[in-house]
């Protein structure tokens, strides 16, 4: 469907990168246009953590799939059946006391919808450039802990 990856070089350590992603109110202020995101399950942030919001009209759910501390967290659409199994991958590779962070967005889209799958190619990489390009700056300039 719509997948795209990109990666910035953070001159910040893994840490402090992962410190800055895994609070996922960060990641959706990093993000223009972004749903309104918020964690339905207790608890700290950490594999199952589940969230739900709106993004227009559409109800949106989804689930942290995948967490590895410093390294890799990954979350994926469990609802809105049409988008079920999309993916949004965060990697991070400590590189002398920097950060490579990779994102990568996978779009699944199910039944008719995927005729639609050409017209999320250019949301996709424009989201996922911004949100990379915003995490970059607020972790280097605003030297955030």
């Amino acid at each position: 469907m719509a997948k795209f990856e990109k990666s910035v070089l953070i001159e910040r350590p893994a840490e402090t990168v992962w410190k800055f992603i895994a609070d996922f109110s960060n990641v959706m202020k990093s993000t223009p246009h972004a749903p309104d995101l918020r964690q339905v399950s207790s608890g700290a942030l950490g594999l199952g953590t589940t969230f739900s919001g709106k993004d227009g009209r559409v109800t949106l759910e989804l689930r942290i799939t995948e967490f590895s501390p410093n390294q890799r967290l990954v979350a994926e659409f469990v609802k809105p059946g049409f988008v079920k199994g999309t993916t949004d991958v965060y990697r991070l590779e400590e590189i002398d006391e920097k950060t490579r962070l990779t994102e990568t967005w996978d779009t699944r889209l199910n039944g008719l919808y995927r005729l639609l799958g050409p017209f999320f190619a250019p949301r996709t990489k424009r989201d996922v450039t911004a949100r990379l390009d915003n995490i970059k700056r607020t972790l280097e300039l605003e030297r955030v802990p």
